[in-house]
C-alpha cells in the first residue's frame, strides 16, 4: 500500500506543536541541564528535566499558570483538530469509539499494558456472555482513525473504558513501563 502524502495545510497529528508550545511557557531551557538533556526533544518529557524544573520554579506552583498552560495546549489542540478536519486523509472510520472489546493478543506481545487490557476485556465479555454491546468494559477503543496519518499519532485509542450507563462512561489510560519520563 502506498503511504499518502499529508495535504497541504494538514497537521499530522493532533499533537502538532504541543511539545514546543510547552517546553517554550514552562521556559526550560534557561534550567542548568546537561548537555544530553538539551539535546533531548521535548524537554518536558526528561525525568532529569523535570525535577530540576520542580526544584527551580516556584512561580509555576500557582494555579493561574497551570490553567494558563492547559487553556494555551487545548487551543492549540483545537486548532490541529479543525486543520485536520479541513484537510482530512480521509473520511472517519466507523470504528471509532466502537464498543466492542478486544480479547486477541499476538503471540509475540509481552507488554504488560497489554496483557491487563486484554486480561479486563476477557472477563467482561465471559461475564457478558460473549455479546459486546453487553460488556460493561471495553479496551482499545479507536477515537480518530481516518482524520490524520495512521503513522502520526500512533493508535489514538482509548485503553479501557467502563460503562456506567448509557451515556455515562470512565476512561483509563494505562501506563506500564511504557511512555513515562526517562
Amino acid at each position: 500500500m502506498a503511504k499518502r502524502s499529508k495535504p497541504r495545510g494538514c497537521v499530522s497529528s493532533l499533537l502538532d506543536g504541543t511539545d514546543e508550545f510547552a517546553d517554550a511557557f514552562l521556559n526550560l531551557n534557561r534550567l542548568p541541564l546537561t548537555s544530553a538533556q538539551m539535546k533531548s526533544r521535548p524537554l518536558w518529557q526528561g525525568r532529569g528535566v523535570c525535577i530540576e524544573f520542580s526544584r527551580s520554579n516556584s512561580q509555576f506552583q500557582d494555579e493561574v499558570h497551570v490553567y494558563c498552560l492547559l487553556k494555551a495546549l487545548m487551543a492549540q489542540i483545537e486548532l490541529n483538530w479543525k486543520s485536520a478536519q479541513n484537510g482530512r486523509w480521509g473520511k472517519p472510520s466507523a470504528k471509532n469509539w466502537r464498543w466492542d472489546p478486544q480479547v486477541k493478543i499476538a503471540p509475540k506481545n509481552n507488554s504488560p499494558e497489554v496483557l491487563l487490557e486484554r486480561a479486563i476485556a476477557q472477563a467482561t465479555l465471559e461475564k457478558a456472555q460473549g455479546v459486546p454491546a453487553k460488556a460493561e468494559w471495553s479496551n482499545h477503543i479507536p477515537t480518530c482513525a481516518g482524520y490524520l496519518s495512521s503513522h502520526s499519532d500512533g493508535q489514538t485509542c482509548i485503553d479501557i473504558a467502563r460503562r456506567h450507563k448509557k451515556e455515562e462512561y470512565s476512561l483509563f489510560e494505562l501506563k506500564w513501563n511504557s511512555n513515562t519520563p526517562e
